[in-house]
């Protein structure tokens, strides 16, 4: 954002044009590269778009088979609510733009999950104890 002289801002075109792919492709590569010497490889990104495109799922799940690995989608379940008050509570730099303009943000944010591409996880994340309850039944999944 700095070397192009623009706001710090996630959720701008300047972000989506520029940034944003070139993230999930390093996180991929990443995670493919972890698989070499791990089991499990666990990935914490929205993938907001492509987890709503059946082709791209399908095309991940047969990249991992391929090297005998299986892809576990987990949906984190959250209130817009919850969203707001530990955006405020987390206090970061990443987050100025989406408060100062809550309502334009939340707006174009997708909480349904996505009902085709498969297997899908949830994982209730607004309160303790349904948190408790969704990382003790991820964590069965998992192992």
């Amino acid at each position: 954002f700095k070397v192009a002289n623009q706001e710090y801002n996630r959720s701008s075109d300047f972000f989506e044009e520029n940034i944003r792919d070139y993230e999930y492709y390093a996180v991929l590569d990443l995670a493919f590269e972890a698989l070499e010497y791990e089991d499990n490889v666990l990935i914490n990104a929205p993938f907001t778009r492509e987890i709503r495109d059946p082709a791209y799922v399908a095309d991940l799940r047969a990249k991992l088979a391929k090297i005998g690995a299986r892809l576990v989608i987990i949906w984190v379940e959250t209130s817009p609510e919850t969203c707001h008050r530990r955006m405020i509570e987390r206090n970061s730099s990443r987050d100025t733009w989406k408060l100062e303009h809550w309502d334009e943000y939340i707006s174009r944010c997708n909480f349904n999950m996505p009902t085709d591409i498969g297997e899908v996880h949830v994982f209730k994340n607004n309160d303790g104890a349904e948190f408790d309850q969704s990382l003790e039944d991820i964590a069965k999944l998992l192992n």
